[in-house]
């Protein structure tokens, strides 16, 4: 009898100590304080809880999300052990991102609701409910099921300052979402209230301070369209991302950036966010965001008028969207397809930049006689200032000369290159490039060649997108190619350029 009673008391304070330290973990990851959540998550007693725990803060710590192995099979015979054994499983689908295992999710947080209202349990309700209403507004993106859920958390949220916090955040989410297509109607003075509520009851220098400034440039930005101010929150947000190294700030980081970039865009600032996205190609990210930073880089280059750079980006853009799988991005692709007619702006940009290369070919022919008529007018202007006889015709001309000066300026810096034997070559005249051992033969529309020594990768980084290598030993311009066939391109003088296979992606 007294083993039976010593291991009744050893089982009762085992689960008391589970219990205790789960709690304790799930207040510390609300707060997204990593550490103190981990140590609670390491003194737990009851196997499968602890390693979820463990799983969830090493994805937030490190971006890693390790396969389950049996933690999802465990069973257990107290009822709130088992409850928060379902939060966290709902929790594990959630943070895989897998939208075919949205069902395991809102099954397991139903489970998780259900097992609270049972035990009468307002803590554990009050965290189910909170992760139920973020899983729908981020993930289902379901408005009509948000209201309802949140009428359900609104009463629950106010027996904390921390979940006074996230219920505020999450309403934020949810007016955004309920009015990001028709700002019109939005209630503004209905979401600066949440905005200042929440930072009523939210700790300084925390995490959750940084979202809230970020989720406030979201709305100076998109709804007041005050993109100054937008940014100084976001710079506010980006000083505390950047003091904490966890995955999970550095992430928050790199979304804050692209946001600024995108209001810079959208003062009308094209040139200086095109850096950023730039680098951003390079950073591995799904498919969808990868789409969206062309799009910004053909806006830039097309705010910009650079509509050679524009069109190839548009077309890198439309080429992510076809690669992706419509089961996963149907939604995305319908927005995104209803915000371009592609074949239409594609060949608007077409034109544009054929339109550009004429005009630039008719400057090169005008520059002997406008050097000529700028050299006459400057030796005008010069003695009409030396015996100072002023006239209003020659002030007129002064100012159009002054302006010649600086287009053809620009025309010459930005529209040839200068081999190393000082040769000056135009890029509109450049048909295609051949490498020959440790020289390179430059073949311009006129027929005639340059060789010079050096070396396909160095002369590449001198010339504009519409350059494309085709071969090891060969790039071509794009304006001049007639027909692209299975291992050779055509080009205009029906000479044939050879394609491998190794860059033919770049062609299609």
């Amino acid at each position: 009898m007294g083993h039976k009673v010593f291991f009744f008391l050893f089982f009762v304070t085992s689960i008391g100590r589970c219990q205790h330290a789960a709690d304790s973990a799930l207040l510390y990851l609300k707060n997204y304080n990593f550490s103190r959540a981990r140590e609670f998550a390491k003194g737990m007693g009851v196997d499968g809880i602890s390693e979820l725990f463990l799983h969830q803060i090493a994805y937030y710590e490190n971006g890693i999300l390790d396969s389950l192995k049996n933690t999802d099979k465990f069973t257990y015979a107290d009822k709130r052990v088992s409850t928060i054994h379902n939060l966290l499983l709902g929790d594990y689908h959630y943070l895989k991102r897998d939208l075919s295992k949205n069902e395991d999710v809102f099954q397991k947080y139903f489970e998780a609701i259900e097992g609270a209202q049972e035990l009468k349990d307002t803590f554990l309700l009050t965290e189910a409910l909170r992760k139920m209403n973020t899983h729908i507004l981020y993930r289902a993106r379901d408005t009509l099921m948000s209201r309802t859920y949140l009428k359900i958390y609104g009463p629950l949220s106010q027996n904390s300052a921390l979940d006074a916090f996230w219920y505020n955040y999450i309403s934020l989410g949810y007016e955004f979402m309920l009015t990001e297509n028709n700002i019109e109607s939005a209630d503004n003075s209905y979401m600066e209230s949440l905005l200042e509520n929440a930072f009523s009851v939210v700790e300084q220098e925390s995490l959750l301070q940084a979202m809230l400034y970020q989720i406030k440039g979201v709305y100076m930005a998109h709804w007041l369209k005050d993109y100054k101010e937008a940014n100084k929150s976001n710079l506010k947000a980006k000083k505390i991302y950047s003091t904490d190294s966890s995955w999970f700030a550095q992430n928050k980081l790199k979304g804050l950036e692209y946001n600024t970039n995108i209001n810079y865009y959208k003062a009308g600032q094209f040139r200086k966010p095109i850096s950023f996205f730039l680098n951003d190609l390079k950073r591995k990210k799904e498919p969808l965001l990868l789409m969206h930073t062309n799009e910004w880089l053909f806006k830039c280059y097309e705010g910009l008028k650079q509509y050679d750079s524009a069109h190839y980006y548009f077309k890198e853009m439309a080429r992510i969207k076809e690669e992706m799988k419509q089961t996963e991005n149907a939604a995305s692709i319908r927005r995104f397809n209803t915000k371009y007619d592609f074949s239409k702006k594609e060949q608007e940009l077409s034109e544009l930049a054929q339109e550009k290369t004429m005009l630039q070919n008719r400057f090169y022919t005008l520059i002997p006689i406008l050097g000529l008529v700028t050299l006459v007018l400057a030796i005008i202007y010069f003695l009409y200032r030396r015996y100072r006889k002023k006239s209003a015709a020659l002030e007129v001309e002064k100012s159009e000369t002054l302006q010649k000066l600086d287009e053809l300026k620009q025309i010459v810096i930005k529209n040839h290159i200068v081999l190393k034997d000082k040769t000056k070559v135009y890029i509109s005249d450049l048909m295609y490039i051949k490498a020959d051992d440790h020289y390179l033969i430059l073949f311009l529309s006129d027929g005639k060649n340059h060789f010079v020594r050096g070396k396909l990768k160095n002369i590449k980084e001198e010339l504009p997108p519409n350059f494309i290598q085709c071969h090891r030993s060969y790039i071509v311009n794009s304006n001049f190619i007639k027909q692209i066939n299975r291992e050779s391109l055509t080009m205009i003088n029906k000479e044939r350029i050879p394609l491998s296979r190794s860059f033919k992606d770049k062609f299609r």
